[in-house]
């Protein structure tokens, strides 16, 4: 019976450490608007190396699994010409826009 509810317990404990975080975005040139296509988005947070592309109109998602206490995603994007920018996912946004700076 102690086994039992040591197990239960554990279980618990685990299900409750296990979340999904996933931040969507576009990314766009700060001065024209105009999307950036082929940014690389990469992902910061410790132990999540997840490396990906935006598409033809600037739009990324990435996504972070079973972090303890659900930690917001941390990214970088590159592109050559613009500035590196790196964020933090915004709290309750379903789909975030982000400018990038061009180098003078």
């Amino acid at each position: 019976m102690k086994k039992i509810i040591l197990l239960i317990l554990y279980t618990s404990f685990l299900t409750s450490c296990s979340c999904l975080r996933v931040f969507r975005g576009i990314v766009v040139d700060e001065h024209t608007q105009i999307p950036i296509n082929k940014a690389k988005v990469s992902v910061l947070n410790k132990g999540y190396e997840l490396l990906v592309e935006t598409d033809s109109i600037g739009n990324f998602e990435v996504f972070v699994r079973n972090g303890y206490g659900c930690p917001r995603i941390k990214i970088a994007i590159e592109k050559d010409g613009y500035q590196i920018l790196e964020t933090k996912q915004p709290n309750n946004q379903e789909r975030t826009l982000l400018k990038m700076k061009p180098v003078k």
